[in-house]
């Protein structure tokens, strides 16, 4: 039976940031809001706990994600879909940070998000709940 995979004890800030894709200012603040346990080294460099990573990653579900861009080769599809421009925007520029390299398109009402839905299926959908079907 072979050894599993031996995880390293802890990743630094700038390796956390590679293996889930986002900037190492979003890994600060994961680990300042508890999502990420971290401590300091005596220079004053943050060390992540790699079982903190592994266990976020699994809950939001961003190595399957990730897995499945590395094996297909093909970027994550999104579809960013709400009826205000200025949140929508806002909602690609989310995506964008966790997703880096995620195709994005976007919808600006449900009715056309359907339409794109049944033409090419997302891997991902970002909707706005309280979103009217036809826009007039």
């Amino acid at each position: 039976m072979p050894d599993p995979i031996k995880l390293p004890e802890s990743f630094s800030t700038a390796s956390v940031a590679r293996r889930l894709g986002v900037s190492v200012p979003t890994v600060q603040r994961w680990v300042d809001q508890g999502h990420l346990k971290a401590w300091k080294t005596v220079g004053g460099h943050r060390r992540i706990d790699a079982r903190s990573v592994v266990a976020f990653e699994a809950g939001q579900g961003l190595a399957a994600l990730a897995e499945r861009e590395r094996d297909a080769g093909d970027p994550v599809a999104v579809l960013v879909v709400d009826d205000n421009p200025d949140d929508r925007d806002v909602l690609c520029a989310l995506v964008h940070e966790a997703l880096p390299g995620a195709r994005v398109a976007t919808a600006d009402n449900g009715f056309e998000a359907l339409l794109r839905i049944g033409q090419n299926p997302p891997d991902v959908l970002v909707t706005d709940l309280v979103l009217s079907l036809i826009h007039i």
